[in-house]
C-alpha cells in the first residue's frame, strides 16, 4: 500500500536538511516510507512493536528497506544522536507533563545547525481534551513559544477530525499545532 503522509510532512518535504530524518513515534510508517522513497534516510521509533513489525514489512515491500531503519524504543529512554531533521507527529502530548518539555529540548539539542523539526500535537481546544486527560496538551499558541529561538518556517494551529469517535459515531474535532523550524547554524 502506497504511504499517505501526513499534510505538514507534505509541506516540510522540500524543507528537509538532505540526510537523516527521526521520525519518533512512527506509527504506521506513512511519514517515514515517504520520505525514504524521497530518498532520505529514516529512522523510525516507535513503542510499539507489532507497528514496527509491520513497517518493516511495508518498506520490503515498496523496496526502501534500506532507506527505512526502525526500531522498538520509548521516547524517554531513547538515546537520540545527531540529525539534520526530525518530526514528531502527535506523540508529545501523551508524554506525562513533566517529560514533555525535557523531550522537546533533547529533540532540539539532537538536531544539527541548519537541521529542521517538524512537530504536530494536540492542544487543548476541541472534543479530545478534558481536564482527567493524562499527559500535556498544550495552550493554544504554546507550540510557537517552544521554537521562538530557531527560525519559524511555519505555524499553524487548524482543527481537524480525528479517529475517535463520538456518542454518535462521528469522528471528534480537535484543534492542533503544527511547527516546521530551522535550528541556527
Amino acid at each position: 500500500m502506497k504511504p499517505r503522509p501526513s499534510q505538514i510532512i507534505l509541506r516540510a518535504r522540500r524543507l528537509l536538511k538532505p540526510g537523516t530524518v527521526l521520525d519518533i513515534g512512527v506509527g504506521n510508517g506513512d511519514n517515514a516510507l515517504y520520505l525514504g522513497e524521497k530518498g532520505f534516510s529514516v529512522i523510525g521509533i516507535d513503542h510499539n512493536e507489532k507497528l514496527i513489525n509491520d513497517l518493516i514489512n511495508r518498506a520490503k515491500e515498496l523496496g526502501v528497506a534500506d532507506q527505512v531503519k526502525v526500531e522498538t524504543a520509548d521516547v524517554l529512554k531513547y538515546a537520540f544522536g545527531k540529525y539534520e531533521n526530525i518530526i514528531c507527529n502527535f506523540v508529545l502530548h501523551f508524554l506525562p507533563v513533566e517529560q514533555f518539555k525535557a523531550t522537546l529540548d533533547k529533540i532540539k539539542a539532537a538536531t544539527v545547525p541548519g537541521g529542521i523539526n517538524v512537530i504536530s500535537v494536540f492542544t487543548k481546544e476541541g472534543l479530545l481534551y478534558d481536564a482527567n486527560v493524562k499527559g500535556y496538551w498544550l495552550e493554544k499558541g504554546e507550540l510557537s513559544g517552544f521554537y521562538a529561538d530557531w527560525e519559524i518556517i511555519h505555524y499553524e494551529e487548524a482543527t481537524g477530525y480525528t479517529r475517535e469517535l463520538d456518542d454518535d459515531g462521528y469522528p471528534k474535532y480537535q484543534l492542533s499545532a503544527h511547527i516546521i523550524a530551522r535550528k541556527s547554524l
